[in-house]
């Protein structure tokens, strides 16, 4: 019956986006322009996703426990036959490609923690662009900072003063062994380190899958 004692954080996934289910909500959004979907992010979604954490801190508080985002960024997608209409995918991929993302994503992280949110994961860091959602922050690996409005905002958030608040917690990651890497281990355990953050590298995985 005690769940909170054998509870160690409550996780969100605070995103946020436009609805595109119903009719009328594809029709709304259909006609859009990039200015007036990237007006409606930053008046509506945004504040919406910030009383979000308001309230599931408040949860959290009242149980002792860290408020987390297990997943948390943009959710520009469709649904429904929303999902393969040309002009919301076009809508939806030229508002992530847009300078502007980065300073919505600034002000995303900021009310997160000034909400007084804990680790916050952001869903995904590379992928591409497609109907089924824009969430990588790159969308190739080797795709230039200057290029991924989303990627920046996160690494300068990782570089600012607020980054402080994490540094407590080590990145842990996972790979074969401590000596061989792939670029894809090797770039972000670097960008990492040079942010600030302690990464440490569990090498002994192979140990455990033999044993």
């Amino acid at each position: 019956d005690d769940v909170a004692a054998h509870t160690d954080a409550l996780a969100i996934a605070p995103f946020f986006g436009v609805r595109t289910g119903s009719t009328a909500d594809q029709a709304r959004v259909a006609a859009m322009s990039l200015d007036q979907l990237m007006a409606e992010l930053e008046t509506v979604s945004l504040p919406a996703a910030r009383d979000l954490a308001v309230q599931h801190k408040a949860v959290a508080d009242a149980y002792g426990i860290p408020l987390m985002a297990y997943a948390a960024g943009q959710n520009l997608v469709g649904t429904g036959p929303a999902a393969v209409d040309p002009a919301i995918n076009a809508l939806f991929d030229a508002a992530n490609r847009d300078a502007r993302m980065g300073g919505l994503y600034d002000r995303f992280l900021a009310d997160w923690f000034d909400a007084g949110g804990d680790l916050l994961a952001h869903f995904v860091n590379c992928e591409g662009m497609s109907r089924y959602g824009r969430f990588g922050a790159l969308t190739a690996l080797d795709q230039p900072r200057s290029e991924a409005p989303k990627y920046d905002a996160l690494m300068r958030f990782a570089e600012s003063y607020r980054a402080d608040r994490l540094r407590e917690l080590p990145v842990l990651m996972v790979i074969a062994n401590r000596d061989f890497y792939y670029q894809e281990y090797a770039d972000p355990r670097f960008e990492l380190e040079a942010a600030g953050f302690t990464v440490e590298v569990d090498d002994d995985r192979v140990e455990r899958v033999a044993g």
